[in-house]
């Protein structure tokens, strides 16, 4: 196939298209944010976002319950582990975050 061909097609198969398309028009933001599709979206996106959150919440629990140590499972060393990487941002020495295991020293 020569290399003139298939653009000349192409082009015509992109004028064909833009001619079929209908343009929506603008519309104001409660009426989009009322629309059924966005709505249901914004569902199906806050239930996965909570289901994570409460999944990471409730997995020191679970990770108990099958009979492993607390050692890592209480909610105050996770939540000390959590702020380390902002400890290390913000230059800050810490228990959890000593200066070495941020690279500055």
């Amino acid at each position: 196939m020569a290399k003139g061909s298939s653009e000349a097609r192409l082009k015509r198969t992109l004028e064909i298209e833009h001619v079929r398309t209908q343009r929506v028009p603008p519309m104001p933001l409660w009426r989009v944010l009322s629309n059924r599709y966005v709505l249901t979206m914004a569902l199906a996106y806050a239930g996965a976002g909570g289901a994570a959150i409460v999944l990471t919440l409730w997995m020191p629990q679970l990770v108990r319950s099958f009979g492993f140590g607390n050692a890592r499972t209480d909610f105050w060393p996770q939540f000390r582990s959590g702020l380390h990487p902002f400890a290390c941002f913000f230059g800050l020495e810490t228990r959890t975050a000593p200066a070495s295991a941020c690279g500055t020293t």
